[in-house]
């Protein structure tokens, strides 16, 4: 009857559920956070792309999976920018548990500023900007 029909799909839930606290625990156990930053400078169109990197004791908020402390992440990107380029910088940053998975991205972002007529990409690598540990209460 009706039980017998949502069986299936509890199953299929509950299933869902053990293989993402699986995936939860791996990345914890790792702890390994990738990312890239990438800013874009309204007055000229020019963007910029850090190379993919470990992000240093990078940590994730409990329950929404959001990086801690990304806010300041991006301002190491801006203000590196700023001392390198002139203008101003709007920034962020880009970040996955899944190497595979930021490296996708990290692709998709690139071609999509390459395909821009009116954008000039520029690409920092990792020698000339790295991500630096945060002070984890100064997000607090």
């Amino acid at each position: 009857t009706k039980m017998r029909r949502l069986l299936p799909l509890h199953i299929i839930i509950y299933c869902v559920f053990l293989f993402s606290c699986k995936c939860l625990a791996q990345s914890k156990e790792n702890n390994i956070i990738y990312g890239f930053c990438y800013s874009i400078n309204m007055n000229d169109s020019t963007v910029y792309l850090s190379s993919i990197q470990q992000i240093p004791d990078a940590e994730l908020q409990k329950g929404t999976g959001f990086l801690i402390g990304r806010d300041i992440y991006s301002s190491q990107f801006k203000y590196f920018l700023e001392s390198r380029f002139a203008g101003k910088e709007t920034s962020t940053v880009f970040f996955d548990t899944n190497k595979e998975s930021i490296e996708k991205t990290y692709i998709k972002v690139r071609r999509l500023q390459k395909r821009k007529e009116n954008s000039t990409l520029i690409e920092i690598p990792q020698e000339e900007f790295t991500l630096q540990t945060i002070n984890k209460n100064m997000e607090k």
